[in-house]
């Protein structure tokens, strides 16, 4: 089974998910399994790395690079306990050549933490920024909030057009590529 796509069908794909936390170089975002809102190209793409290199379930965070058409597979262990958890291996794939890199960061002395992430989970998840916080809020708070969210999801979207440009670029190089498996 081979999977084909365009750097302009990867750059759609990432457009097209409706959660995460969106950063000049990547997006990232709990790996969301089966979620039929991730487009059925990053959820297969996903799914076969996952199984054909043995990367598990202790790898909850997805990281898809804006730049170049990678994933990084990230381990936060204590995700749902730590506020801050800290990160304990990736594996980075690159989806043109095929190569990864593995990293260990357990005898790291300050290894990285993860800031903000609420921002990662989709809007239902009990943890989400999207989540409601009861029926005591105020009608003013809650407009508040609304607004809030709505400037956010703009920024989100003018940042990420402007974040695929060097994607643009690379379609220039790579015009189409292929993940196969047997």
């Amino acid at each position: 089974m081979c999977v084909h796509m365009t750097a302009t069908e990867y750059r759609h794909a990432l457009d097209a998910l409706p959660f995460g936390k969106r950063l000049p170089g990547a997006v990232y975002l709990i790996d969301p399994g089966d979620d039929p809102r991730i487009p059925s190209l990053l959820r297969i793409t996903v799914a076969e790395l996952r199984k054909r290199m043995e990367i598990g379930p202790e790898f909850n965070l997805l990281k898809f690079h804006t730049a170049s058409p990678k994933v990084s597979f990230l381990a936060y262990p204590d995700f749902e306990k730590d506020p801050h958890p800290t990160l304990t291996e990736a594996v980075i794939v690159d989806l043109v050549t095929g190569k990864t890199r593995r990293d260990d960061y357990h005898a790291r002395v300050n290894p990285p933490i993860l800031h903000r992430k609420e921002t990662f989970l989709p809007p239902e998840h009990p943890k989400s920024r999207g989540k409601s916080q009861g029926k005591s809020q105020g009608k003013s708070q809650v407009k508040s909030q609304v607004k809030s969210q709505v400037k956010s999801q703009v920024k989100s979207q003018v940042k990420l057009a402007d974040l695929l440009k060097p994607l643009e670029r690379a379609r220039l190089v790579v015009q189409k590529f292929s993940l196969c498996w047997g």
